[in-house]
């Protein structure tokens, strides 16, 4: 949003800056129908390139299992990828992940590629590709371990697979360099990028490490059993097989799983790479293994029914439960009607509906925005009716009505800060809230039921990633308290 207004240095380093021009670039051309559009526009523009990025995914895993393993099995992929859940899910999503795994799909397609012949055109292309996927997401680099598959295979002498190697290596640098420049110009920030990103990666956000956490919740409930069994299973196969596709697969995955499963804070999303891999993989080995059967197109009809259908299922519980009004539009507009002008908010910044001008003003408060354009899209509303009192997650842990009256509070919007369906869950602030203001309002995505629902507990996203049934809404339970009230 900065770029729009003439900000092109993002002043912000935690990951590169070429999908934000990129999505600039779009925005402007999109630009002319934002009123159409209505005033959520910029989201709803970003969100429309990550769908389509997320179908050319499913092309691209298509072409590259035609080309390596056959037609039925290109097809059989890009099927598999069209249905996943987590592919499906994060391509809704104005972020950076679906256009990394595009990225890196690309990349790991240019590997195979320079594999069967090792020609400076190829190489160059792969150089390319593997400084996109990098300046996208930093670890778009590990596409670097398919090329380096592809160079190994190519020749059999270590020196001239190695000067393959750097070759390819110093073209990425220099894409990455171009379409990420300020983190070379602004490099105190690029140091500290990076020096954050391996802090987030080290935090123990959860109790799990990514080598657990990736298996038994990302694909498990991403790709829904029946799929990721079978992409488990084609691992295993082209270990077996160990054609030039299987080397050039399985070592991207590898690489990526070894880089990624290494962190504590691991979000679900982060697992997207993975996912054309291990499809094409299960898919490869799904049509080898109808082959041996005396009706391989019958088997093979059946066993995608049986792989697909679950995960089918999945992504229409999921469309139809983001269609529905979020709990937190619904409090906000309560706020608007019931909240007197001027009065004063406390609310958590992700589960709140609003943050106002002064926050933006005093750029402590502001998130990191350049000015109050680019603030009015931060992840909640910019809100000109009544102030804000933006709560920190410590201030949830403790009883801090006093200072809050104190800043001259009026209400308290209260919610839990993990993603969850609110049951179960009960903290001093909470504790407090309930026994010495008045509860005015309460807005509940599951109709005040408890549910057994799986969440990617340490994402800011309030919709589960399984278990749909008692939903009825997105979004975290949301108790709206009078502080000048009693009980």
């Amino acid at each position: 949003m900065g770029a729009l207004q003439g900000v092109i240095d993002p002043n912000f380093a935690n990951w590169p800056h070429l999908y934000m021009y990129v999505s600039a670039a779009w925005l402007v051309i999109l630009k002319p129908i934002f009123p159409v559009l209505g005033p959520a526009a910029p989201y709803l523009g970003v969100r429309l390139l990550s769908a389509a990025i997320g179908t050319a995914t499913v092309v691209a895993v298509y072409r590259f299992g035609r080309r390596s393993y056959g037609e039925i099995t290109g097809l059989v992929a890009a099927i598999a990828l069209a249905v996943a859940f987590l592919a499906v899910r994060d391509s809704h999503f104005a972020t950076v992940d679906t256009p990394l795994t595009f990225a890196c799909m690309l990349g790991i397609s240019a590997a195979y590629r320079l594999a069967e012949a090792d020609t400076g055109r190829r190489r160059l292309l792969a150089g390319v590709l593997l400084g996109i996927a990098a300046s996208i997401k930093y670890n778009g680099a590990v596409v670097f371990a398919s090329l380096a598959a592809a160079e190994s295979l190519c020749f059999r002498v270590p020196r001239r697979a190695l000067i393959g190697l750097v070759t390819v290596g110093f073209i990425g640098a220099a894409v990455f360099s171009i379409t990420s420049p300020f983190l070379l110009i602004d490099f105190s920030s690029f140091s500290a990028g990076i020096g954050y990103l391996f802090n987030h990666l080290a935090a123990a956000h959860h109790p799990e490490i990514g080598y657990i956490r990736i298996p038994e919740r990302a694909l498990w409930y991403g790709l829904d059993p029946p799929l990721f069994l079978l992409g488990l299973g084609g691992v295993a196969y082209a270990v077996i097989r160990r054609s030039r596709a299987d080397w050039i697969l399985v070592a991207f995955v590898i690489a990526y799983y070894g880089i990624i499963g290494s962190g504590h804070t691991v979000f679900v999303r982060y697992a997207d790479p993975l996912i054309p891999p291990l499809v094409i993989l299960g898919a490869r080995a799904l049509v080898s293994a109808c082959e041996r059967l005396a009706r391989p197109r019958l088997f093979l009809a059946a066993a995608i029914a049986i792989v697909m259908v679950p995960a089918v299922s999945h992504d229409l519980a999921y469309d139809q439960l983001i269609r529905q009004t979020d709990t937190r539009t619904q409090a906000f507009d309560w706020l608007r009607i019931h909240v007197p002008a001027h009065d004063r908010v406390a609310a958590l910044y992700f589960a709140g509906p609003a943050h106002d001008e002064a926050m933006i003003d005093r750029r402590d408060g502001s998130h990191g925005s350049t000015d109050a354009y680019v603030a009015s899209f931060l992840q909640n509303r910019l809100q000109h009716q009544y102030s804000i009192h933006e709560l920190a997650e410590p201030d949830v842990t403790r009883d801090v009505l006093a200072s809050l009256r104190a800043d001259r509070v009026d209400y308290v919007v209260y919610s839990p800060i993990t993603p969850s369906d609110g049951c179960g869950l009960s903290t001093a602030l909470q504790r407090a809230l309930e026994t010495q203001t008045k509860l005015l309002m309460t807005f509940t995505p599951t109709g005040g039921r408890c549910t057994d629902a799986v969440f990617d507990s340490i994402d800011g996203y309030y919709v589960p990633l399984w278990g749909y049934e008692k939903w009825v809404r997105p979004g975290p339970r949301i108790e709206i308290f009078d502080l000048h009230a009693f009980p």
